[in-house]
């Protein structure tokens, strides 16, 4: 009876070690390098558009996509529960949850207007407020601040690149091209990067 009770003692306190047992792997990440491209939002799910100035895009369904070239800085091991748990080997390990996080974080993102979009806003203009970005990839609509924060935030995936769709169609002309400004707390600054031309009908 006694070594019944000193097995249940022990699988419990190992069972109970396991479960208060939370580590962490956090990774830190610096961007180096930005690109975008043009996308078509029409179908079920957003589309590079390969040939932008022969098949265009509706002016309702418009996104770019800003791709991310990033490199790993470091990673960390984080674990406040256990010290010195050895016994718990491979299967503790795969309970740890992988952050990432930017090291260089983004302090500003612009989109600039090449041609004349509408009225207000002629070649040159800042058309940031007219994007959007989706929260979490596949949430609802957020503002391109809300997104930014997002990006700066403490991610459970290397993020490769995000989307941001066109909340406000174009009034004037049909070719329309976007400028890209992105300022990291780094100094790195990305401030010529334009989309290729497309036509929006």
């Amino acid at each position: 009876m006694r070594f019944k009770i000193v097995i249940i003692i022990i699988v419990l306190t190992i069972s109970q070690v396991i479960f208060d047992s939370c580590c962490k792997i956090n990774t830190t990440f610096t961007v180096k390098g930005v690109d975008v491209a043009n996308l078509d939002n029409s179908g079920e799910i957003p589309t590079e558009v390969i040939d932008s100035i022969v098949s265009g895009v509706t002016k309702n369904a418009y996104g770019i996509r800003v791709y991310l070239a990033s490199s790993i800085n470091s990673s960390s091991f984080v674990d406040n529960t256990i010290k010195n748990a050895q016994f718990i080997g491979k299967s503790y390990a795969l309970g740890c949850k992988q952050n990432y996080s930017l090291s260089n974080r983004i302090v500003s993102f612009k989109i600039y207007t090449v041609n004349d979009f509408d009225q207000y806003h002629k070649a040159g203009s800042d058309i940031t407020e007219y994007f959007n970005g989706l929260n979490k990839e596949y949430g609802p609509y957020i503002s391109i601040d809300q997104k930014i924060n997002e990006i700066n935030s403490l991610l459970t995936d290397l993020p490769d690149y995000f989307d941001i769709f066109l909340m406000n169609a174009p009034t004037e002309g049909d070719v329309h091209q976007f400028r890209i400004y992105m300022e990291f707390d780094d100094d790195y600054v990305v401030d010529d990067l334009k989309t290729k031309k497309i036509i929006l009908f």
